[in-house]
């Protein structure tokens, strides 16, 4: 799925209405995505109003020098991996003092990462005043989008970190998950 920046960015004025609207507040740490979900939450008026900060963690370099992780804290973790989002997500919203955390970190191409991870690998975390669920799989991502959308269906079968699918589903924090989809 391709999209284009003024979708994206149509998009993240949608998510900082809900947020404004809510009186809720983000943090963001990002790493292959380079700033645009920051740039994309940014593009509404009177974004500070929710957008508390965040941080474009591309490198262990920029990790050390923008963040208060320290390497205790990533032991045994890799960056582009599910634990390392969390712990990014977690991070953000505790340092910020914001409702939600927001990290995605994975592997921008066109050749992949040191890891062996392909280009347009992702990992996505959200953290904030929600329950948590294990749903396993690239279909229980699915349903989570299609919960986000109201039951509008699986939007993709590729999961790409700037693409409609994420910031559909960031429209619909908290998201509801119903009891038998729980891991």
């Amino acid at each position: 799925m391709s999209t284009d920046l003024n979708t994206l960015f149509a998009l993240g004025v949608a998510v900082g209405d809900k947020l404004a609207a809510r009186g809720e507040t983000i943090a963001v740490a990002e790493s292959s995505a380079g700033g645009l979900l920051s740039a994309a939450l940014l593009a509404r008026a009177g974004a500070s109003a929710y957008y508390f900060g965040g941080a474009v963690l591309y490198t262990r370099r920029s990790r050390r020098l923008l963040t208060t992780l320290t390497s205790d804290d990533t032991v045994g973790m890799r960056s582009s991996s599910p634990p390392y989002a969390k712990l990014l997500a977690a991070h953000q919203r505790t340092r910020f003092k914001a409702t939600w955390g927001l990290a995605e970190t994975g592997a921008a191409g066109p050749s992949g990462n040191t890891y062996g991870d392909p280009a347009g690998h992702t990992c996505l975390a959200v953290d904030g005043p929600v329950q948590r669920y294990h749903l396993p799989g690239l279909h229980a991502m699915n349903l989570v989008i299609a919960g986000a959308l109201d039951g509008g269906g699986p939007i993709s079968q590729r999961l790409d970190p700037l693409g409609k699918g994420m910031a559909q589903m960031l429209l619909e924090l908290p998201i509801t998950v119903p009891a038998d989809w729980a891991g």
